[in-house]
């Protein structure tokens, strides 16, 4: 049902008030789209915890459409978060830009290759300064090397050009919002953090408590619970890795500005080391958002 004209056909076969499971997966949103503007219900399923489709040893497309339905019909569907229009083209934002950002590092882990081979030391700590490109443009690279390296810096600029464009795009959309103002007031949270943080959680109030929001951003640990002890692993990286990422970074900062952050830090740090411990301060910028995004939004989720 990829098209307009097979959406119609079916929600006239569900008849009025038609309800549509559908699968987290491919271009759900598209279809989800469709679905609302011809007035169906959706109901987003839960990829990882629909065990019955996951585990099918025989699997079409038949048999999983039938298997949501009937989990569907009986109140039994692991439902998604089904984020509005908005939120979405903001996870398109944030995940282009990040992806973009990835590239352009390994473009530039590519230039810092090519000068390790030819044999030559920067002497400037920013080789990708006007200090270091007008050093670079003076070296004496074999004719291979140069187009290579030319080729890789116009990489570079392209790149950063695209991520200042969605950069500034993300702030024209969120510019003006109250809870993202609200969110960079946080130690550690800068422009790209708080508009994170909003596009991947989307409406918090969908959380009943911080430890809910936790636990969906994957930065608590694992727990095993067997014979009266209690067992505690290692992260459950469950839900967005963008927003945990994101917010694993923004505790180096965090730490330097706050010092009740610094002496969280310091305290985990001696019992369980550096990694634990920035986690820790993680946990506590988001239990922070968390509170502020409660505070500046009246929105509420039923359900």
């Amino acid at each position: 049902i990829h098209t307009l004209e097979g959406v119609r056909e079916l929600i006239g076969s569900g008849g009025e008030g038609a309800r549509v499971a559908l699968e987290a997966t491919g271009s759900w949103q598209h279809v989800a789209a469709m679905l609302e503007s011809e007035g169906a219900e959706v109901v987003l399923s839960h990829p990882r915890r629909t065990r019955a489709i996951a585990s099918a040893k025989v699997k079409t497309d038949a048999i999983d459409a039938k298997t949501l339905a009937d989990l569907l019909r009986g109140g039994l569907l692991p439902q998604a978060y089904l984020a509005p229009l908005r939120i979405q083209e903001l996870r398109r934002l944030v995940r282009t830009r990040a992806s973009l950002v990835e590239t352009r590092t390994r473009f530039k882990n590519q230039v810092h290759g090519v000068l390790t081979q030819a044999g030559y030391v920067s002497p400037v700590t920013d080789v990708f300064g006007r200090a270091g490109r007008e050093w670079m443009a003076g070296l004496a690279l074999s004719p291979g090397d140069r187009i290579i390296m030319d080729t890789l810096l116009g990489e570079v600029d392209h790149t950063s050009q695209t991520v200042g464009e969605l950069g500034r795009e993300l702030l024209r959309q969120l510019g003006s919002s109250q809870e993202y103002q609200a969110l960079n007031t946080i130690p550690g949270f800068g422009p790209v953090t708080g508009a994170t943080f909003l596009a991947e959680v989307g409406d918090v109030w969908r959380f009943k408590r911080a430890r809910h929001l936790l636990s969906y951003l994957g930065i608590v640990p694992r727990v095993r619970s067997s014979g009266g002890k209690t067992r505690f692993g290692r992260l459950t990286k469950e839900g967005p890795p963008l927003a945990r990422n994101v917010l694993v970074q923004a505790a180096y900062p965090a730490i330097r500005k706050s010092p009740e952050l610094r002496e969280l830090y310091d305290r985990t740090k001696e019992r369980h080391g550096s990694q634990v411990a920035r986690i820790t301060v993680a946990r506590k910028l988001a239990t922070q958002a968390f509170h502020i995004l409660r505070a500046t939004s009246s929105h509420h989720v039923s359900g």
